[in-house]
């Protein structure tokens, strides 16, 4: 995956999270991402339900679904934390 592409799952996750009503094809749909990064949003957000065991939000799902992509990139990291690994 290229980091652009991850900035715009970062962002699809971000949207999801920021608002319970709409789901992630929705989300993509507005935002006119591809179909492929539209399905690793889905995938990030159901790795993240199923860890909760489905007691947490799916708005709180997608969130902790960004926060764990932004994490994993050094490069993400520094711009949306401002700090190096």
């Amino acid at each position: 995956m290229k980091l652009d592409e991850k900035r715009r799952l970062v962002e699809v996750l971000l949207c999801r999270g920021n608002d319970d009503q709409f789901m992630i094809s929705e989300v993509c749909s507005r935002l006119n991402v591809s179909r492929h990064v539209g399905s690793w949003a889905n995938a990030a957000w159901q790795s993240a339900c199923d860890f909760h065991g489905w007691t947490t939000s799916a708005s709180d799902d997608a969130l902790e679904a960004a926060y764990r992509l932004i994490e994993s990139s050094p490069t993400l990291r520094r711009e949306f934390f401002g700090v190096s690994p």
